[in-house]
């Protein structure tokens, strides 16, 4: 049996995943690797990019090592991405709040003084 460790696509931010797989095929000139799953004594290929494969190998021990690793990253920086989003959610509302603020601040200093407006003359 053999591990793979790939990359997924189309994720952002980058994410991976893990499986096992009985057969594999590749060659030096070639940039895919082909893996063979048999289910239901059908066998499928399914075709991965070399640069997308983390890790290939037949230490089951390294492979749950590693993919706990990337795990642990991916969870770490998730919680990082889904803090600054709420931080960024909050500068957008203060923003918006002082904004607002401030407008309403000129409007009664423009009501209440000689300042002129173009738009009054329109």
């Amino acid at each position: 049996m053999y591990y793979v460790i790939k990359k997924q696509t189309g994720t952002n931010p980058m994410q991976v995943i893990g499986f096992k797989v009985p057969k594999y095929i590749t060659k030096k000139s070639n940039n895919t690797v082909i893996f063979e799953f048999v289910t239901n004594t059908k066998t499928i290929r399914k075709w991965v990019k070399k640069e997308e494969i983390i890790l290939l190998t037949d230490d089951q021990a390294l492979y749950l090592e590693t993919l706990k690793e990337f795990q642990d990253i991916q969870e770490a920086q998730e919680k990082l991405v889904i803090q600054a989003q709420k931080n960024l959610e909050q500068t957008i509302e203060n923003y918006s709040e002082v904004m607002e603020s401030k407008l309403e601040d000129f409007e009664e200093i423009k009501d209440h003084s000689d300042i002129s407006s173009i738009l009054e003359n329109i």
